[in-house]
């Protein structure tokens, strides 16, 4: 087999033993996970331009790349759809001439110009837009957040919009986020947008942007907000499709937040953040709630009737597991979560973590958890390389290890 007849390469193994792409002419589908123990590694391109068949393109590694490439290569692209390359990789300039993308990721919203940034505006085709933050550089992101804001609502094919942490930003808490509301304004939302997931260790809104009750397919959505009032509510249960919800509040609630029969019918999984879990679900309230999970604080203060449980779980009839994370102790607020669960009818299934930790008024946490196991192999040296050519499905691979 000549290595110019292979359609689909994968290779997992260590920077030094990453074969020549170029070799590779007719190739269409290249996956690279590769890792090494050099501060960093600069990854050159410069001919990979010349695989014009190439549509799909993924680099995984444990280091940062760089892309030493020019914009006249971008457009040597034609048929490229999925693009996914660390957080942390350089992007050149002009990555809005790659127009034939409908899967674009990670793009750092903290260190690309907002030339570049406003260049995304290009990319028509786009479906899948994964955004990150990898530097603790906060006036270029709030600068690029608001040409965020202005070129989403020309990105009209979108369905997933997701924006994380990365690198030296990813720090314990959120003194590191920035106000959202640049994107609090965006006139022509994505109509077909099915998942929304902005970090709220990147990002925090005042209040919940009225375009989000526009999101007629929306399924999926993960947001942090200052305060949680009575019309924030009304767009969350006007959203017809929400089957995934993740919210946090960052200032600390006055009242309860009163979830009522209307809205949130195909909701399956609730994710609420919050100094103390002042919730109340009435009767026949999220009929189809699978999955409760609940982070806030025990303050050790209960204020007039509000315990620090949330009120009507019984309620949840559909409910089968319920998770919370209780920081400052949590011995008490364990014990009144538990007695609200006690009399819910079909006795879901109930974990409780209590971790040393305060979620703030400001919305900073700290939270001390055991270290991350390496994600380095054991042994170094080990390479598994494996080359599949299937010409009449050129997207299916295979990873042999």
């Amino acid at each position: 087999m000549r290595l110019s007849q292979v359609r689909t390469l994968a290779f997992f193994g260590i920077f030094k033993c990453v074969p020549s792409i170029v070799e590779f002419k007719l190739l269409q589908v290249l996956i690279l996970h590769f890792w090494g123990d050099e501060d960093g590694i600069s990854l050159d391109i410069t001919g990979i331009w010349e695989l014009y068949r190439l549509r799909y393109m993924q680099v995984t590694c444990n280091v940062i790349l760089e892309l030493r490439t020019q914009m006249r290569d971008l457009r040597s692209f034609p048929r490229l759809l999925h693009l996914k390359l660390p957080a942390e990789t350089r992007l050149p300039d002009g990555i809005g001439h790659m127009t034939s993308l409908h899967t674009l990721g990670y793009f750092d919203l903290s260190s690309n110009s907002a030339e570049n940034v406003q260049s995304l505006g290009e990319l028509t085709n786009l479906q899948d837009l994964q955004l990150a933050r990898c530097t603790v550089q906060t006036d270029n992101l709030k600068n690029n957040m608001q040409c965020l804001g202005m070129i989403l609502g020309k990105l009209s094919n979108l369905k997933s919009v997701t924006l994380v942490p990365a690198g030296s930003s990813h720090v314990d808490g959120m003194s590191m986020s920035v106000s959202g509301d640049g994107l609090s304004s965006i006139s022509s939302p994505p109509a077909f947008l099915e998942r929304l997931e902005l970090s709220p260790h990147v990002c925090i809104f005042s209040s919940l942007p009225e375009w989000i009750g526009h999101l007629a397919r929306l399924s999926i959505l993960k947001i942090a907000v200052c305060e949680l009032v009575k019309n924030d509510l009304d767009i969350l249960r006007g959203l017809p499709g929400l089957t995934v919800l993740s919210l946090h509040v960052c200032t600390k609630l006055t009242e309860r937040i009163v979830f009522e029969k209307a809205g949130f019918s195909v909701l399956k999984y609730l994710k609420f953040k919050s100094s103390v879990p002042w919730l109340k679900f009435e009767a026949d309230a999220m009929p189809n709630l699978r999955k409760l999970k609940l982070v806030f604080n025990d303050t050790g203060v209960e204020l007039e009737s509000h315990s620090t449980a949330p009120v009507g779980i019984e309620q949840l009839l559909g409910l089968e597991d319920i998770s919370a994370k209780i920081g400052g102790g949590g011995a008490d607020a364990r014990a009144a979560l538990m007695t609200a669960v006690s009399s819910h009818p079909r006795n879901p299934r109930i974990n409780v973590k209590l971790v040393d930790c305060m979620i703030y008024a400001d919305g900073s946490s700290r939270i001390s958890v055991p270290p991350e196991p390496s994600s380095r192999l054991p042994v170094p040296g080990i390479v598994i390389f494996h080359l599949v050519v299937h010409p009449l499905r050129p997207f299916f691979f295979q990873l042999n290890g």
